[in-house]
């Protein structure tokens, strides 16, 4: 597969991710914060009041992410040129039992990295330079999802390209990794509970964070 020089790339890719966010997290703040706030009220997980100038900020904050994991899609796709980033294809190439297997695998292998992270983003004096940004919305929206200061940003984007050096992955299962993780940020920052009551204390729900969860922690 020929794959296009960065001039193009680069500005393509901060195009489709920017409008992705803007598509998702948009659909998901009219419909559950304007369209039918009334009908899933009972599952709104704060009653603060949503200030304007909070949505334009994490917008803004979000948008200046997409450079990052712009760049990070361009170190994949220039990896991949130079044969070091195995990412294939064609199925066959590795057979269907391990691409169906290597998303769960990157999903896990992205929630350690996140999770560790994370930790290390909570420390103080991290947290006021790098991770602060993200915590001005105390009761988020879905625009929040990106919501990164540019150091937060580079961490978070790193991810991808870090993965994709260890782990061979059919350029499908990438793209299917990318809007998945896309759309658990935006469910975790919703603003409303989703998941059936008794969630948090199934076996597995005690390991998945939800939108109460993570709004609390916000």
């Amino acid at each position: 597969m020929e794959i296009a020089p960065i001039w193009i790339t680069f500005p393509a890719l901060a195009g489709i991710i920017g409008l992705r966010y803007l598509a998702l997290s948009g659909v998901a703040y009219w419909y559950f914060h304007r369209r039918s706030a009334h009908r899933f009220s009972a599952r709104r997980v704060s009653t603060e009041k949503l200030r304007p100038s909070q949505v334009r900020r994490e917008i803004g904050w979000s948008l200046s992410a997409t450079i990052f994991f712009a760049l990070a899609g361009v170190a994949v796709l220039e990896g991949v040129r130079a044969g070091i980033m195995p990412v294939y294809f064609r199925a066959e190439e590795r057979g269907w039992p391990y691409l169906i297997f290597s998303l769960p695998l990157l999903i896990f292998l992205h929630e350690t990295y996140f999770y560790f992270t994370h930790r290390w983003m909570h420390r103080p004096k991290v947290f006021r330079r790098v991770h602060y940004a993200h915590h001005q919305s105390r009761n988020p929206t879905p625009f929040a999802s990106f919501a990164f200061h540019p150091w937060e940003a580079i961490v978070e984007a790193a991810a991808l390209p870090l993965l994709l050096l260890i782990v061979p992955a059919h350029y499908g299962v990438v793209l299917a990794f990318l809007l998945f993780m896309t759309v658990l940020g935006i469910t975790n920052h919703l603003g409303y509970e989703i998941y059936p009551k008794g969630t948090a204390t199934h076996w597995f729900g005690r390991w998945w964070v939800g939108p109460t969860h993570h709004s609390q922690h916000h």
